[in-house]
């Protein structure tokens, strides 16, 4: 929980976080064999999905995903990246991926 993460981040860093995590997700590929059903999936079951619920989840997590890029100075409204290691306000920001 919140309380044992922080004490591990406190006492060492937050990269042992996630590899405390390592021997579980390890344990977990190995047993997943054995513990999961065989049996066959049926394809019928995926016709039971609502497209609309899941359209709108979509597009939820597209514009939150967008809100927390422009509000956290990721990107710019005009969708240029906002380069983060320069300080000068007239340099234009340069794209994505350089």
């Amino acid at each position: 929980g919140p309380v044992v993460g922080g004490w591990i981040t406190g006492t060492w860093s937050w990269h042992w976080l996630f590899l405390i995590n390592v021997a579980p997700g390890i344990m977990a590929v190995v047993a997943t064999p054995w513990l999961l059903p065989r049996a066959q999936p049926r394809l019928g079951d995926l016709l039971t999905l609502d497209g609309i619920s899941l359209a709108l989840l979509a597009i939820a997590l597209a514009v939150g995903t967008a809100a927390c890029g422009v509000k956290n100075d990721l990107v710019r409204p005009d969708g240029q990246a906002t380069p983060k290691n320069t300080t000068d306000p007239s340099r234009p920001p340069e794209p994505l991926g350089r």
